[in-house]
């Protein structure tokens, strides 16, 4: 199973999935990181757990950028599934279908995607205690919960840990195979 051509369409699809997941790859952190300097960390309120709760005049900066920093995780865990996801598609464009580097790859996505939920879940308890720790005392939350978007990184993960380790051995039995004819 080391190298099969796949149609001509399946290979265009593959080469613009590659460079898309490039695309964001490099878009995202530019993008995250532009605004943070053009329009300061207060920018991030919006998007950070617990924001809303802080009293005025809101979280010290301390509190902010180390919010914005535990905020990074699953975004890294999601470049990480980015980065793997355009090495995949490199594979399939080079005709590398079922091979033990795609499989490995199929796997790390499903790794990249529980880190990503896992993050995702241990993150918000620290920062909305960060975002509320200026508050007085008795309104200071910590909050913890998981949503549907956790729930389907969990499985989709999982799912693509099986897919990655079933076509391993796939890929092994298909090698095993060729050494006896």
């Amino acid at each position: 199973m080391a190298e099969h051509r796949i149609p001509r369409k399946y290979t265009r699809l593959a080469t613009l999935g590659q460079g898309l997941s490039l695309l964001l790859l490099a878009g995202i952190p530019l993008f995250l990181l532009g605004q943070l300097v053009v329009q300061g960390p207060e920018t991030y309120l919006e998007f950070i757990p617990g924001a809303e709760a802080a009293y005025p005049p809101g979280p010290p900066r301390s509190a902010l950028f180390a919010a914005i920093g535990l905020g990074a995780l699953p975004i890294a865990a999601s470049l990480w599934a980015l980065w793997h996801i355009s090495c995949l598609f490199a594979c399939f464009r080079s005709g590398h279908i079922l091979t033990i580097v795609a499989t490995r790859h199929v796997r790390r996505i499903g790794q990249a995607l529980l880190l990503q939920a896992v993050a995702a879940l241990l993150t918000v308890p620290p920062i909305t205690m960060l975002m509320t720790l200026h508050n007085p005392e008795g309104h200071r939350q910590v909050a913890v919960g998981v949503g549907s978007n956790e729930l389907w990184l969990v499985v989709s993960g999982v799912l693509l840990i099986v897919i990655g380790a079933a076509f391993s051995q796939a890929v092994e039995i298909d090698q095993e195979n060729r050494g006896f004819v």
